[in-house]
């Protein structure tokens, strides 16, 4: 077994023994390096390059601080020989040093990569880099006027060409279109009251938490017992308590209280992907606190935005519980989307706010995904622009709280 299989904290000390021990040769997942890159440019290139390649391939880990065995020739063979760390190291310092290589020398943006420390006790500590397979296409390598793209297979890198850099790209474009369409398939479902539960007609919030690496987390999820697991109340749909839960094909869904106007539900799928379906969350008002229209033009109807952050804020927070015990990571696609809201406004908390909204113009109205590479991150900064563009649709700049 490869590390990248492991979640991160289980790449310890110990583990790096049982690769010496075992002679777990570098592969297409696995690389090993016995000092970090230093600052000239050459090994930077290099640097970028094992990165890169990961991340147009399959991800996986790079592990420095491991020394390899060589051959008559006096060649690295791939086998690990002697595990050395890395004496003398500033591990904070380093991580930083290498994170600003990164940003600045691949494009697009590389999300998700982890650089973790490996402790070895008294021992100089190892590094891993955790590099996940790229989501948004090829990444490329741009470096004071050098530019190359890179792969990887079980025998390391290697450079790629005019074709496949050109297949590469198609399906990097593919793959964002499969996220995209998922999302707008569900939306249209559920208008069409095909969800799971009744979920009744009227305004809906609809938010997905989309896995974009190679994810287990709902199969973790889906193997545990249903019956006393603590952790199923961390699913609670986002305006109610957990009323009951159910496995069905696509995975598992947790129902709220049932009510006339329809049943609010959490659906996780098999990939990890979350959608949550709340009915009250977008609760239409006559006007802000139903005491008559506040607005100049003395037209009313909309729903409380504030009420709506506090509901989404709290479900996401929940949910990044269930990603932590589970050991999920990122990146994560968030993305909200809301029903039956074309021509409401959306009510802010402060009076001083509300003479600016202006009635939503779409529906559904669907805000711009978001991608987030740290899903450790508080609630409302994972939300942070999800919600912000949600208050732009209703004419603000910003959220208002």
């Amino acid at each position: 077994m490869t590390t990248f299989a492991l979640p991160l904290n289980e790449v310890t000390a110990a583990r790096l023994g049982i690769l010496v021990r075992d002679g777990v040769r570098e592969g297409r997942q696995l690389e090993y390096k016995q000092s970090l890159p230093g600052g000239t440019d050459e090994e930077k290139k290099e640097f970028l390059a094992d990165v890169s390649a990961f991340a147009n391939a399959a991800g996986g880990d790079l592990i420095y601080g491991i020394e390899e065995r060589r051959d008559a020739n006096g060649q690295t063979t791939g086998e690990p020989e002697v595990v050395v760390g890395l004496p003398g190291v500033n591990v904070d310092q380093e991580r930083r040093r290498l994170q600003s290589i990164l940003d600045a020398g691949i494009e697009p943006r590389l999300i998700g990569v982890r650089v973790e420390e490996i402790t070895r006790g008294q021992e100089p500590s190892g590094l891993l880099i955790r590099v996940p397979r790229g989501f948004s296409g090829l990444h490329m390598i741009v470096f004071k006027n050098w530019s190359r793209f890179y792969s990887r297979h079980s025998g390391g890198k290697y450079q790629l060409d005019v074709h496949e850099i050109h297949h590469a790209i198609r399906a990097g474009e593919d793959a964002r279109r499969t996220v995209q369409r998922f999302r707008a398939e569900r939306v249209a479902r559920l208008a069409a009251q095909e969800g799971p539960v009744v979920i009744g007609a009227g305004p809906k919030l609809i938010f997905h938490a989309i896995p974009l690496g190679d994810s287990d987390f709902g199969q973790h999820l889906l193997a545990q017992p249903l019956e006393g697991g603590e952790w199923l109340f961390k699913l609670a749909p986002l305006d109610g308590s957990v009323h009951a839960w159910n496995r069905n094909l696509d995975g598992l869904v947790v129902r709220g209280t049932e009510r006339a106007e329809g049943q609010s539900y959490v659906q996780v799928f098999r990939d990890g992907t979350v959608e949550y379906v709340g009915v009250r969350t977008v609760n239409v008002l006559e006007s802000p606190g139903g005491r008559g229209a506040l607005f100049s033009d003395g037209t009313g109807p909309g729903f409380g935005g504030y009420y709506l952050e506090r509901q989404l804020i709290a479900a996401v927070g929940r949910l990044r519980g269930l990603w932590s015990s589970f050991r999920a990571t990122g990146p994560m696609m968030l993305a909200l989307s809301l029903t039956g809201v074309k021509g409401l406004r959306i009510f802010p908390h402060s009076d001083h706010f509300r003479a600016i909204a202006v009635k939503i113009d779409r529906d559904p109205l669907l805000v711009p995904e978001t991608v987030v590479d740290d899903i450790s991150k508080p609630p409302d900064d994972l939300l942070q622009q999800q919600l912000a563009m949600l208050w732009q649709a209703g004419g603000f700049g910003r959220s208002p709280h």
